[in-house]
């Protein structure tokens, strides 16, 4: 199977996930722009599916290639025209120069559905090199390319003025990424499925609607930058994930074919080297959390005398809410910040990430001790720091509820690679500590074995 009908149909599916998404995760006012935006997709889709199956036509299935090409060179019309649509929806003018082109359509389908020799002079089904087609020289060729100029134009000039209108500054540049991604999808289409095949290169055809997946890209980079639809329903939010999922993949595939076009100069791969590529990538998108961990695990081996502070902030800030079990929480602290001992005294318990030989008055000593000065860190009298001496204890913090009460304290033992803590540790430390205080003040403390 060609790479080329891999990226095809990965671009098709990614269309029409992408007008699921708009569609249904639009305002009311502006369901009829997303319904336009939809039949877009579906119309680049078609585009994709349908030149998929052109590829792939035998010799000797002539009437299944002129209905491939028929729906193929349509397509394009209902792609540009609804897209044109999309974005000038407001505007009384738009709606009556697009019901034009969509009667024009219209005419076009029927009067190639009657005979597709009207834009097609000669079909080639060749297996050996590849399946083209040669332009018929008729008043219906000559206004089926007016047809998709005038359009592209009219699509070009709302978006520049719905781009200049646009009521906040997120919206209009939105637009603008929208606009960049369709241009250059638009453009490639236009050279490798209009301008070239009219001189007979027929070759790159499949270029145009796989360029459709880079307007698809911009436009959901420019959906999650900018919110320009609303994306709080699961569904919407499922619907999301999958297209960029399929974005990836996409992406994926395109890199695979150049590397190997460019290795092995062929584009037919074996079924075996396909297989193999969908089960790496698949395994990829499964394994990208674990993936994740094990890198902060390494960083946190190699780097000791370092906190990965975001890759902290975004896991603590993840078990907020969620029941949590201190001595865990206190290992995975104490692994990570490279500690030789984190624990948490809530109550009259000390939960620590290792044994630690201390007496019950020397931990009513600790919860004796004074609102925090320093950021969380309180400062530790004589009769403590003794006793912190000998069990190696390096810092105490203040856990506080959202209303500042006193909840428990954190205590820090030994810093690996150093013997006590600067202030640039205790900075960042602070930060780690008030994320604790957030999951313990959630009041979801799992009781520990």
């Amino acid at each position: 199977m060609q790479i080329v009908n891999i990226l095809l149909i990965l671009t098709g599916v990614l269309t029409l996930l992408s007008g699921f998404v708009v569609l249904f995760g639009s305002t009311k006012s502006k369901e009829k722009a997303s319904f336009a935006y939809f039949l877009a997709m579906v119309g680049a889709a078609t585009w994709s599916f349908s030149m998929t199956a052109f590829l792939n036509t035998q010799p000797g299935e002539m009437d299944r290639a002129k209905i491939c090409l028929t729906l193929m060179y349509l397509s394009i019309l209902v792609d540009t025209s609804m897209l044109f649509l999309y974005v000038g929806w407001k505007r009384r003018a738009t709606w009556l120069f697009a019901g034009i082109l969509i009667m024009l359509m219209i005419w076009l389908s029927v009067s190639l559905a009657i005979d597709p020799s009207r834009l097609f002079a000669e079909i080639i089904l060749d297996k050996a090199n590849g399946n083209s087609v040669v332009f018929a020289n008729t008043m219906y060729m000559m206004a089926y390319m007016i047809i998709c100029g005038l359009s592209v134009v009219a699509f070009i000039i709302a978006a520049l003025i719905a781009t200049k209108k646009a009521r906040t500054k997120q919206e209009k540049r939105g637009m603008e990424i929208l606009f960049a991604g369709l241009a250059i999808a638009g453009g490639l289409g236009g050279i490798f499925d209009l301008l070239l095949p009219l001189n007979g290169e027929y070759g790159l055809i499949w270029i145009g609607p796989v360029a459709t997946s880079t307007a698809v890209l911009f436009y959901y980079y420019a959906i999650l930058k900018y919110r320009l639809i609303s994306l709080s329903s699961k569904g919407i939010k499922v619907f999301s994930y999958i297209t960029l999922m399929a974005i990836v993949v996409t992406i994926y595939f395109g890199l695979f074919f150049v590397f190997f076009f460019a290795i092995f100069k062929s584009t037919y791969p074996s079924v075996e080297i396909i297989l193999l590529n969908f089960v790496m990538v698949i395994a990829v998108l499964i394994f990208t959390p674990v993936l994740s961990e094990i890198t902060a695990f390494a960083r946190s081996l190699v780097y000791t005398k370092q906190i990965d502070l975001p890759y902290m902030t975004k896991k603590l800030t993840s078990m907020v809410g969620q029941k949590a079990n201190p001595v865990d929480l206190a290992g995975f602290l104490s692994s990570y910040l490279h500690f030789g001992y984190v624990g948490f005294l809530i109550g009259d318990r000390l939960y620590g990430s290792s044994a630690l030989d201390i007496t019950s008055d020397e931990i009513r000593e600790i919860k004796k001790l004074g609102p925090a000065e320093r950021n969380v860190w309180q400062t530790l009298p004589k009769t403590t720091a003794s006793f912190c001496d000998r069990l190696d204890i390096r810092a105490i913090g203040e856990l506080q509820d959202d209303n500042g009460k006193t909840i428990g304290q954190i205590v820090l033992g030994r810093p690996q690679g150093k013997k006590n803590l600067d202030r640039k540790d205790l900075r960042e430390l602070g930060i780690i500590v008030y994320l604790v205080s957030a999951i313990f003040s959630a009041n979801t403390l799992a009781k520990s074995k």
